[in-house]
């Protein structure tokens, strides 16, 4: 009897185990930021692409850049559990890297991320930048080094990223700086 039951749970959990993850939100990709920042690029070397061919081309284009904060707009609370500062504040300068997924309708032999550098060299965006604190395997604490992991947002967002950290609580979402 046992067993029956146990097969009849475990098949009853099999289909939800099968079921494709949907993509992640704008919010929830936002929300998964330690920081969110305007800053201006300051560098931004030639991006590497690395791109799939089938029908059509999927590229990926990364890179680091190098950008001066000009304000803070908001955090989580656990980075003020941080044991040591991580260089994200005002008119410091800090190495991110990102990255951007390109779609072409055929496959093409140009570089297909060197027009990237030149639309954000000397440009202001948001950045929501992912820095990351916790305890090693043998106890010990770490803190993540740059480059961190950034999401680029044109300004044309700064309402959707204002509200986002109006009602953000600082823990699943940042919130605003004070």
């Amino acid at each position: 009897m046992n067993r029956a039951i146990t097969l009849s749970v475990t098949s009853l959990a099999l289909p939800l185990a099968a079921l494709a993850m949907s993509p992640a939100t704008q919010e929830e990709i936002f929300c998964a930021s330690s920081h969110v920042v305007k800053a201006m690029v300051k560098r931004a070397p030639a991006p590497t692409s690395a791109c799939v061919q089938q029908s059509s081309q999927y590229c990926l284009c990364s890179g680091e850049l190098v950008v001066e904060v000009e304000s803070v707009l908001g955090m989580k609370k656990s980075v003020s559990d941080y044991p040591e500062d991580v260089g994200i504040s005002e008119g410091k300068e800090v190495r991110l890297w990102w990255q951007e997924a390109r779609y072409l309708s055929r496959p093409s032999s140009q570089q297909v991320c060197a027009d990237i550098q030149p639309v954000l060299l000397g440009k202001e965006f948001i950045f929501s930048i992912g820095t990351r604190y916790g305890l090693w395997g043998d106890g010990t604490t770490h803190v993540s080094r740059p480059p961190y992991g950034a999401h680029l947002w044109p300004l044309g967002q700064a309402n959707w990223v204002q509200n986002l950290l109006a009602t953000g609580n600082g823990i699943s979402c940042p919130a605003l700086s004070k």
